[in-house]
């Protein structure tokens, strides 16, 4: 398949890759997971499915000289943040749950120009709150998810990130598991955490990050691995920065967006592409 460079528009470069296809008349909604031999594990693929003459269809890049894929009950959610376009007329909000009921007032969730920007207006009473796709989301089991940071303006460290297997919803969310990105726009350093469900882990060391490029941050649980993962779009040479983990407590529940202002009163997030992949329970 032909593939547009991030370095340059004009620049093209061609992967390996293959289509995979099966009936759109499938008897319920599936994904495709992946594994490289036939004992797994079998991991959700992080592509998107998309129709094609009357078949589901799926892109996969070969990375390697033998790749195994099924089949299973699953479904995907994707949101480029893009305008509704007919027949649609308008699109679903993404519902905030809060830490601090408080805080509902202090925040402002715009969709506009095709991405998704959060911001505080006040000093936050707690900071940190939760934001579940339209119609919260379904609940799933093993998952992939990832979205786009475009822009981390703040006054001081704060955090964003992806909650996955979360217990509850915007009426009350009693634990999750979490993959999110620290960042410290003064110092221009930042450090990937996982939460596991009772406490915070490192989950890399302290690295350097360019404010002037854009980054994709990554999240994934399949069985009683968790997997989080930071790539620089503005440069795909650069290294990426990754972390793992393993934790049993949690087995199921929803995927969402995480926010932790740490107390910074200017927290502002952009964000974009927000997808997640997940099997059914």
């Amino acid at each position: 398949m032909l593939r547009l460079s991030a370095q340059s528009p004009l620049e093209v470069s061609i992967t390996k890759s293959v289509l995979l296809a099966w009936p759109e008349n499938t008897a319920e909604e599936q994904i495709v997971v992946g594994a490289a031999s036939v004992d797994g594990p079998w991991t959700p693929w992080p592509e998107p499915i998309f129709k094609r003459r009357g078949e589901l269809c799926m892109a996969v890049p070969t990375t390697s000289a033998q790749q195994y894929f099924k089949l299973v009950p699953g479904t995907q959610f994707i949101d480029d943040f893009s305008d509704p376009k007919e027949p649609f007329a308008t699109r679903n909000p993404w519902v905030p749950w809060f830490a601090n009921a408080a805080d509902a007032s202090r925040f402002t969730l715009t969709i506009a120009n095709g991405a998704f920007q959060i911001q505080t207006q006040a000093q936050p009473a707690d900071g940190s709150m939760m934001i579940f796709p339209p119609g919260t989301g379904p609940v799933v089991r093993d998952f992939c998810a990832s979205v786009d940071l475009l822009d981390w303006a703040s006054s001081q460290e704060s955090a964003l990130g992806i909650a996955g297997r979360v217990q509850g919803g915007p009426g009350g969310v009693s634990n999750m598991y979490l993959g999110s990105l620290r960042l410290n726009p003064t110092a221009g350093t930042g450090r990937l955490w996982f939460f596991n469900g009772a406490a915070d882990i490192a989950a890399s060391d302290v690295f350097n990050v360019t404010p002037a490029s854009d980054y994709r941050l990554e999240f994934s649980a399949v069985g009683i691995q968790l997997t989080i993962r930071l790539v620089n779009l503005t440069n795909p040479q650069a290294p990426a920065q990754e972390g793992q983990l393993q934790d049993s407590r949690l087995s199921q529940g929803r995927v969402a967006l995480w926010v932790n202002t740490r107390g910074s009163a200017s927290y502002a997030r952009t964000v974009d592409n927000f997808f997640v992949t997940g099997t059914k329970p």
